[in-house]
Order: structure tokens, then C-alpha cells, then sequence
């Protein structure tokens, strides 16, 4: 608030230099408080862990993408192909419950998963570290970490 008293003041001077010299100030007091909440806000995305899989997916166009515990808004964007959920509806839940609502063509159950991880066709797991380190996962064997960051990991039931 001080800032922009001291710019008033200056501008009613016709003093330009300083007035300059206080919104760089003001910006840069600015950014540093709001910098690390922006970052923060980004690790939702997983748009850098994306690049991790699509030359997979690319290889192995018949790949399967599941969201575990949590839904990423931006996956199906970026890779251009269904994400399915699991054990996480959110917002689908209410619609879940109403006839004819297509919820089981997006999600899947835990028999479904463990039966698609032993399967021949690549599948991709997204979830977040906290989710995978206390979840029983349905399945145990076979797991590859082909991505991660500070928040979440791509899994994988091939190699590559």
C-alpha cells in the first residue's frame, strides 16, 4: 500500500524516474510472494510427465491411460486419447448413480485394472506419490516408474 501512495505522490510531481523506479519495486516485492504459490499451482498439471509417455503411446497406439485416485483434467489434452478412472470419481459420482449414464465406459474396477495390467496391452497409471506409497495397489508385479516429479508418477506394466 505504500507503494502505490509513494507513486501517486510521485506522479503528482512529474517525476518519472522514480515513479518508474517504485512500480519496479512494487513488481518485484510482487513476484517474489506470488512465485512460489505459482508453482505450487503448476505441479497439478502434468503436462512434463506427459512427454514422458507419448512416444510410448505413439509406439503403442492401443495403450491404455488410467487415472488412479485422482482425475488429471489436462492428460486427455495433451495425449489426444481417453483417460479412464479408477478409484476416483469426483464430481461423476452423483451421475454415477443415474441410469444410462456411461460412467462404467470411463472408470474401471479394481478386477478390471488388475486384469488389464496383465495384459499384453501397454497401460499407464498416473497417480500422485502419496496415493501410490499407501494404496494396495491391485496390482504388484511388473510395476515400471517411466515417469515422475515431486507429486506423481507414471507407471507402467512394460518396460517401455
Amino acid at each position: 500500500m505504500g507503494i502505490i501512495i509513494a507513486i501517486i505522490k510521485q506522479m503528482k510531481k512529474n517525476n518519472k524516474k522514480k515513479v518508474f523506479a517504485y512500480i519496479l519495486l512494487g513488481s518485484l516485492t510482487i513476484s517474489v510472494f506470488v512465485w512460489p504459490s505459482i508453482e505450487f499451482i503448476n505441479q497439478k498439471t502434468i503436462k512434463p510427465l506427459i512427454k514422458n509417455i507419448e512416444s510410448l503411446i505413439i509406439k503403442h497406439p492401443n495403450s491404455i491411460v488410467v487415472a488412479y485416485g485422482d482425475y488429471f483434467y489436462d492428460a486427455s489434452f495433451y495425449l489426444k486419447k481417453s483417460v479412464i478412472l479408477y478409484n476416483f470419481l469426483g464430481e461423476l459420482e452423483a451421475t454415477s448413480e443415474m441410469k444410462n449414464s456411461g460412467i462404467e465406459k470411463g472408470s474401471i474396477t479394481s478386477s478390471q485394472l488388475t486384469k488389464l495390467w496383465s495384459s499384453k496391452n501397454h497401460v499407464f497409471v498416473i497417480t500422485n506419490k502419496k496415493d501410490y506409497n499407501q494404496t494396495n495397489f491391485p496390482f504388484k508385479r511388473s510395476i515400471y516408474i517411466v515417469g515422475s516429479n515431486q507429486r506423481y508418477y507414471i507407471l507402467s506394466n512394460h518396460p517401455n
